[in-house]
C-alpha cells in the first residue's frame, strides 16, 4: 500500500506539472494499478482496467484546507470630512449677527426664513418675529403611542427633513422606517393637533386616535435634536 500511495502521488505530480488531462473525465482522474508489477497507467474510465489491475481514482482538486491565519490590520484611512467643511465655496450661506455660520441655502418660506443645517441634515424654519422655530408652523399633527399624548411621538413623512418645536424641545424625524397610522402594530392611540383660540393664541390639543381603515397616513417616529447654535437668534441675520 505504501508503494501504491507513492505511485499515485508521483503520477499526480507529473500530470499537474505537464498539464495532461486528456484522460481525465470531469474532476476525477482514473488509473489502473498493476497488482504484481506495480505499474500505474491513466485511463478515461475504470472499466478499461485489466483483470490483473486494480482500478483507482482521485480528484484533480483536493479538499479545502483549513483557514489561514488572520492577516495584519491595514493602515487607517484618511479622516472623513466634516459636514460644514464639505460645503462648497459657492454655496449661499446664512450668518447670525456675530458672524457665526448657521446654515446654507437660505430662502424665504411664506414670510419665514428657511435654511439647511449641515450638521443635522435638516431644514430649520425661523420666524422673523421671534427668531425661533414657530411651534404653530407648520400646522401638523403629532401622533403618540402613550395615553394623553405621551410616550413615543410620530410625525408625517412629508415633514421628515424639518425641525419642529414642541414645547421646549426641538424634534425631527428619526432614522426608522415609515409606518402606517392604521397599522395596529404601531400602537398609536392619541393625536395632537394644532389649535387656536378666539384670541389667535396657539396650543396643541390631545385626542384619542381612531384609526381609519380606509386611509393611511405614513408617519415616522421622532427624535430630539440639539441645535449647533442657540435659539432665539438675534436678528437680523445676513447672507453671503
Amino acid at each position: 500500500m505504501k508503494k501504491l500511495a507513492i505511485l499515485i502521488g508521483t503520477a499526480f505530480a507529473v500530470l499537474s506539472f505537464l498539464g495532461i488531462n486528456c484522460y481525465a473525465g470531469g474532476d476525477v482522474i482514473h488509473g489502473c494499478y498493476q497488482k504484481h508489477g506495480g505499474d500505474l497507467r491513466i485511463v478515461s474510465n475504470a472499466k478499461w482496467c485489466r483483470h490483473n489491475e486494480i482500478a483507482i481514482s482521485w480528484n484533480k482538486t483536493g479538499p479545502q484546507g483549513p483557514a489561514g491565519p488572520e492577516g495584519p490590520i491595514g493602515p487607517a484611512g484618511p479622516p472623513g470630512s466634516q459636514a460644514q467643511g464639505a460645503l462648497q465655496a459657492q454655496d449661499p450661506r446664512v450668518y447670525d449677527v456675530n458672524g457665526n455660520l448657521l446654515g446654507v441655502f437660505p430662502s424665504a418660506w411664506e414670510g419665514f426664513l428657511s435654511f439647511f443645517v449641515p450638521t443635522l441634515s435638516r431644514f430649520l424654519i425661523i420666524s422673523p418675529g421671534s427668531g425661533d422655530v414657530d411651534p404653530a408652523y407648520p400646522s401638523i399633527s403629532l401622533y403618540y403611542d402613550g395615553v394623553g399624548c405621551t410616550g413615543n411621538s410620530f410625525l408625517d413623512v412629508n415633514v421628515r427633513y424639518q425641525i419642529l418645536k414642541v414645547g421646549s424641545k426641538y424634534l425631527t424625524a428619526g432614522d426608522g422606517p415609515a409606518v402606517c397610522t392604521n397599522n395596529p402594530n404601531t400602537n398609536i392611540i392619541y393625536v395632537s393637533t394644532a389649535q387656536w383660540n378666539e384670541m389667535g393664541q396657539f396650543s396643541r390639543g390631545c385626542d384619542q386616535f381612531t384609526p381609519d381603515q380606509a386611509a393611511c397616513t405614513l408617519v415616522v417616529q421622532t427624535k430630539e435634536v440639539t441645535l449647533p447654535f442657540s435659539l432665539p437668534l438675534d436678528l437680523p441675520v445676513h447672507f453671503e
